[in-house]
């Protein structure tokens, strides 16, 4: 049986060189091996990145039959294709010994569990010398896609998440990645230890900090950086030890962004973490479907908004949702996470004691600017550079029609907003964001009276509100749609 192997890409958060301690986000790019036995020969075949390390697959094949305990001596024709330049910092190498070993065990129906598998990996690439700290944070980030730190001296993933769906465009130099001194990276140990705290909480911040650094380490240009995110991109920076630049933006802006740069791209997409390959074999039992997002921020904001205790099950635990909770936090609520569950306490919401900074969740800025307006003292509500670039201009111009004093950046965050809401109607331009209309109907319940919220133009994202309204439903709240 032909054995079949995968694994994809990633781009650097944070270089693990410097400390030890590396993040990346999966991509889309993929790696494919296939792996037969027979003859005598042992060949391997590599299309799509030619330059890619003969002696490495070699490597990767040889210590797998090892592993399982099989005559590493027998004939093979491996074959690799990749969709990943190699020798720019891309992760071709890790990408490229996942997809063989996968292959090599496929073939001999080996199951290995996955960590041990990528573990193995790094030991292979340690042994080719096409790493210098073995590159854990490279190989989880191309097996698991989302988000991943880790340790790479001790091969421990320190953090595994999702990290959700955005536009991912490559800057691929003509040339291949140069020496660079160890010392010249253990000199900038003090700035990684800052980015590794940015990196707990922004991690696209990090990415172009780290980007940033490394671009100053190694001699490369920033003038790539500076270009994306002039033209709109939320992060970019220094892939591993370069030279390619990775760029981060929302979903459906890439292709403008990568045809504003002056360099050769490759237009992909983050690799959602429960992506899933099957390779063959049987599967059977149960499975349990990832939690949502959209429903944990409501379910978080309801909870608070009930004043009592209330237990979120099965919650998605992102920045995007931790930024949500750090809002009702200021708003008088305890909020507990623990394994599978967060617990919400609150007597009583009050106005924020502090500005509420959202990070970069859309969602948190939209549905909490509804809230914040039922207060008669001013609330701010800021975000970081991307969020300070999303529309708000219809939401503000409900609440002021009902009696919210508003301003903004020109209808941009970050938003000031001090109630309360008045009147017992409500009008929203549904064409822009069905969170404008979440927003408004989470707060109605709150304004002391019957309220209305009338929805005028086309209506976008319906589910998103049906989801808003049915979990209304489940903390007592009555909503009727005519």
């Amino acid at each position: 049986m032909t054995g079949k192997g995968e694994s994809h890409g990633c781009i650097s958060v944070m270089n693990g060189i410097v400390s030890g301690t590396g993040a990346v986000i999966g991509i889309a790019l993929r790696t494919r091996a296939s792996y037969d036995e027979g003859g005598k020969t042992q060949d391997v075949r590599i299309g799509g990145s030619e330059s890619t390390d003969d002696r490495l697959a070699r490597i990767c094949v040889g210590r797998t039959l090892d592993a399982i305990g099989v005559d590493p001596s027998a004939g093979y024709v491996l074959s690799i294709e990749s969709e990943i330049p190699p020798s720019r910092g891309l992760k071709s190498s890790s990408s490229v010994c996942n997809a063989v070993i996968s292959a090599v065990l496929a073939h001999h129906g080996v199951s290995m569990d996955v960590m041990d598998m990528i573990r193995l990996g790094v030991e292979c690439a340690k042994e080719a010398k096409v790493t210098v700290t073995g590159s854990f944070d490279d190989a989880c980030g191309c097996e698991l896609g989302g988000f991943i730190v880790t340790d790479n001296y001790r091969n421990e993933v320190l953090r595994k998440e999702p990290f959700g769906r955005y536009d991912v465009v490559l800057c691929i130099p003509e040339y291949t990645k140069n020496h660079t001194p160890r010392e010249r990276y253990n000199a900038v140990a003090p700035e990684m230890e800052r980015i590794k705290e940015v990196c707990k909480t922004d991690p696209l911040a990090a990415m172009t900090m780290n980007g940033r650094l490394i671009a100053r380490v190694t001699g490369e240009s920033e003038e790539l950086i500076d270009d994306a995110l002039a033209h709109g991109a939320l992060a970019a920076g220094i892939s591993g030890t370069g030279p390619a630049i990775a760029v981060v933006a929302e979903s459906g802006k890439g292709g403008r962004i990568a045809e504003a740069l002056d360099c050769r791209t490759i237009l992909t997409e983050t690799r959602y973490m429960s992506d899933i390959v099957f390779r063959g074999g049987r599967a059977e039992g149960k499975v349990s479907p990832p939690p949502s997002k959209s429903h944990t921020h409501r379910a978080i904001i309801m909870s608070a908004l009930s004043e009592g205790r209330c237990e979120v099950s099965s919650p998605l635990i992102s920045f995007d949702t931790r930024a949500t909770m750090d809002a009702v936090r200021a708003m008088g609520a305890v909020v507990t996470e623990r394994e599978g569950s967060v617990t919400v306490e609150c007597e009583s919401i009050h106005a924020p004691d502090r500005t509420i900074d959202v990070i970069n969740s859309g969602t948190t800025m939209r549905l909490m600017t509804g809230i914040s307006s039922l207060f008669s003292e001013k609330v701010v509500l800021t975000g970081d550079s991307s969020i300070q670039k999303r529309p708000m201009g219809p939401l503000l111009d409900s609440l002021s029609a009902a009696g919210v004093e508003c301003s903004s950046n020109g209808g941009k965050p970050p938003v000031e907003v001090r109630g309360p809401i008045t009147g017992s109607e409500l009008v929203i331009d549904g064409g822009v964001s069905s969170q404008f209309v979440s927003s408004l109907i989470m707060s109605s319940p709150l304004t002391g009276r019957p309220t209305d919220v009338r929805i005028t133009g086309h209506l976008v994202s319906k589910p998103y509100i049906d989801i808003t309204t049915s979990m209304m439903g489940k903390f007592g709240v009555e909503v009727t749609e005519e």
